[in-house]
């Protein structure tokens, strides 16, 4: 049993405000304004006073750097570099379009709610991508679309709408003329740190896209930008406009829901995993640090 007190929490599915929260089997168990330890006999007691307590950042596209002759040993590393940002969930975007994408909480393989395969939508032909939606379709899975450039999104957007298939759009650089057809689709959007092809920012559509009612999450896109970027990217959403709660969703809750795990992580609530970032200041500002990551209730320095 860990007991954390006196954070400023982020619960996500509430005002934040100070309060303490109490793990127990990998759990969160309690989240109030005061618990007393006396009562408790909790094993561990983190005095959290001046820190932000937020849910545990997820990632929901990344890529694998290849290091070594091992791919686990390269996925070991990678996934503890997240977690030494505040990462505790993550998935990993393979390169070969049609692959799956494999989702971790921490460094353990983890179910998500959705399948999800990729494909890379730029200078693919018509046929290709009508035959990957019709078997994502078949699958009942999603299909990652990296899309750069406006004539692929609309590609894509008219061949989803012939073949039904749910799609999750990704990057979209380049289009930033079109939120309000992205909009309109009802597709979730994944954004990345870098806008690599094109004029415009990503944070500026990432806050206008938010207006829409569109389902915004964000993602370093490790390796372009590192891990610890994440937080500095809802910042810049924030800056674009965006409220700073949602800008923090985008990295929490709103990415649990596009992997299907909402009920599990991206929130402090009972019940949800005891999986936790705490920085020495705001989160979304840049002279912030993280302080400690907390995993499936295990304390990570």
């Amino acid at each position: 049993m860990l007991l954390i007190q006196n954070g400023f929490l982020h619960p996500m599915t509430g005002r934040p405000a100070q309060g303490d929260l109490l793990l127990e089997g990998g759990l969160i168990l309690r989240v109030e304004k005061q618990i007393d330890p006396h009562t408790l006999e909790p094993e561990q007691v983190i005095d959290a006073s001046g820190l932000h307590v937020c849910p545990g950042l997820i990632d929901p596209h990344m890529h694998l750097v290849r290091a070594s002759a091992r791919e686990e040993d390269d996925v070991s590393a990678q996934l503890h570099a997240a977690l030494d940002a505040g990462v505790t969930t993550c998935t990993l975007w393979p390169e070969e379009d049609g692959a799956p994408c494999r989702t971790y909480h921490g460094t353990t393989p983890a179910a998500a709610g959705y399948a999800i395969h990729t494909l890379n939508a730029d200078g693919a032909e018509d046929t290709v991508l009508r035959a990957a939606m019709a078997q994502a379709t078949k699958e009942q899975s999603r299909l990652g679309c990296e899309i750069h450039g406006a004539s692929s999104l609309r590609r894509v957007l008219a061949l989803g709408r012939e073949t039904g298939c749910s799609l999750i759009l990704t990057h979209l650089t380049g289009c930033q003329t079109l939120a309000e057809e992205i909009a309109a689709s009802g597709y979730p959007v994944i954004l990345g740190a870098c806008c690599l092809r094109s004029g415009g920012s990503s944070y500026e559509l990432a806050a206008r896209l938010q207006t829409l009612g569109v389902s915004v999450t964000l993602t370093a896109d490790y390796p372009a930008t590192r891990l610890h970027h994440l937080p500095l990217c809802a910042g810049l959403c924030a800056r674009a406009g965006m409220p700073r709660e949602d800008a923090l969703a985008c990295v929490t809750l709103c990415a649990a829901r596009l992997l299907g795990m909402e009920s599990s992580c991206g929130a402090l609530a009972p019940g949800m995993r005891a999986d936790l970032a705490l920085f020495d200041g705001d989160p979304l500002m840049l002279a912030t640090a993280r302080v400690m990551t907390v995993c499936g209730g295990e304390i990570l320095p």
